[in-house]
């Protein structure tokens, strides 16, 4: 994931932009102090801090080769075929098996006989290794399956839908939809919306154990683009208010998306300034006098 840098009054305050705006936790973030505030006489800021902060990556856990013991030793040091009367063991019992084998011991601590073999269930004509690794999926590929999920989902549902991917390289895929009637798939406050763009993160994910971090966004009939419309208004007519009338003003809280749109859009705003305050889900942004920064 690229480094993203930010400004700010203080460093906390730069900090927390820059996680708005990759929308991710302070505990999920690489952050680097590239600049401290800066002040001259009587306290003034000179220069703002300044880092930078991106996502840390996640390791990929290899899938464990599945191990499957079909024969099992009888006392006597013979093999014999498990017959359909033998009592069901326990899955506590049956985990303890696998690894006493595994050791190379049996399951009641005996030395094995030396005619006794472990049989290991197939996984298939290319398997040659403990684990499949996947192919790792460039944005445009992560795209394709975003729009292939989301075709066969709006099929599913009766709609007739078209499906556009735009690919800022190294940022974000993003997949919209278009159609006639999709109310169904955006919900109130578009929490239906939200669940379909994990549900198409996860898809790709399945796709590759090395997917890159990029920003998978889905927006369904052109709500996004209208939400941010009417919040980007919203956030400028309150920082508006906050400039003439000096009062802070705390608004209700947000996903870390809407957030960043609050933060851009008071970015335009003469004399006031934006934070982010709160631990998520109920995390919000403050709109305050520029001095009070």
């Amino acid at each position: 994931m690229q480094w993203v840098e930010t400004r700010g009054a203080s460093i906390d305050i730069a900090v927390d932009r820059a996680l708005d705006e990759l929308g991710v936790d302070r505990s999920e973030a690489e952050i680097e102090i590239l600049d401290d505030v800066k002040t001259g006489l009587f306290g003034r800021v000179k220069s703002e801090a300044r880092v930078r902060v991106r996502v840390v990556p996640r390791a990929q856990r290899p899938k464990m080769e599945r191990r499957d013991r079909k024969k099992k030793p009888s006392r006597d040091g013979q093999q014999r075929e498990a017959s359909p009367t033998d009592e069901p063991k326990t899955a506590k019992t049956a985990n303890a098996d696998s690894i006493a084998i595994a050791a190379g011991e049996s399951s009641n601590s005996q030395p094995k006989p030396a005619n006794t073999r472990v049989k290991r269930e197939p996984q298939g004509a290319s398997m040659s290794s403990d684990y499949i690794e996947l192919p790792e999926l460039s944005f445009a590929e992560q795209g394709a399956v975003v729009e292939t999920f989301l075709a066969g989902l709006t099929n599913a549902f009766g709609y007739e839908t078209t499906s556009e991917m735009v690919v800022e390289e190294g940022e974000s895929v993003d997949v919209r939809v278009s159609g006639e009637g999709l109310g169904l798939l955006l919900g109130p406050k578009g929490r239906t919306l939200d669940a379909v763009q994990e549900l198409a993160r996860t898809v790709v994910q399945r796709k590759s154990t090395a997917v890159r971090h990029s920003r998978i966004r889905v927006d369904i009939g052109q709500y996004h683009e209208r939400r941010r419309a009417a919040l980007s208004a919203f956030a400028v007519k309150v920082a508006e208010s906050v400039a003439s009338s000096g009062v802070v003003r705390e608004l209700e809280p947000m996903n870390s998306p809407d957030r960043k749109i609050v933060h851009d859009a008071i970015m335009e705003v003469e004399g006031v300034a934006s934070i982010s305050e709160g631990e998520e889900p109920r995390r919000r942004v403050v709109i305050q006098p520029r001095e009070l920064a």
